[in-house]
């Protein structure tokens, strides 16, 4: 309100549909496959990684998931819904995409790190993101912020272009937001 006005302002929010929603949706189909049913030999994994003849395969039957009859049939039978997330509020969207090392952010709190054996994890309120453990550093840091701080601060990245895009993620997956939507 100002001294002589009212001022009214609404959000509008939508949820969204995503590649990765459809895919997600479509993965159970694939346990019907031999193909995708067949163990890993030791020549495709070492470790629990990909070898290189395991990552060859793996873009081998990635390339040619269109002509699986199992994911044909689910394709056409299988519902797609809407992601089942908080709703958005796409103030944000455009703006994403003007991020640079000098943009504001805050941490959408409260968040909290979760170490795995084999993963590290930010939960939040309005999402989470998973990551290698060698993102530890960099969650932790992100898990302890209380203030504003710019995409420059973010510690651990490689350059520029890896903040902005790191960013990027963690405000889409709805755990950072711009400083000034606080």
């Amino acid at each position: 309100m100002t001294d002589d006005d009212f001022s009214l302002a609404i959000t509008i929010g939508v949820r969204l549909l995503t590649w990765f929603g459809v895919v997600e949706k479509l993965i159970p189909s694939l346990e019907n496959d031999l193909t995708f049913m067949t163990p890993l030999t030791p020549l495709e994994i070492d470790n629990r990684f990909l070898t290189e003849e395991g990552s060859k395969k793996l873009f081998y039957l990635l390339s040619n998931l269109g002509t699986l009859p199992a994911l044909q049939e689910s394709l056409y039978t299988t519902p797609v819904d809407l992601e089942e997330k908080p709703v958005v509020d796409f103030s944000f969207v455009n703006r994403v995409n003007e991020l640079s090392m000098k943009t504001l952010l805050n941490v959408k709190h409260p968040i909290s790190l979760i170490e795995q054996a084999e993963f590290v994890q930010l939960q939040g309120p309005h999402g989470e993101m998973k990551g290698p453990l060698k993102m530890k550093r960099v969650f932790e840091w992100l898990a302890d912020q209380k203030y504003h701080f710019l995409v420059s601060d973010i510690v651990d990245m490689s350059d520029a272009e890896t903040s902005v895009a790191f960013a990027k993620q963690l405000i889409l997956k709805g755990l950072l937001s711009f400083a000034d939507e606080v």
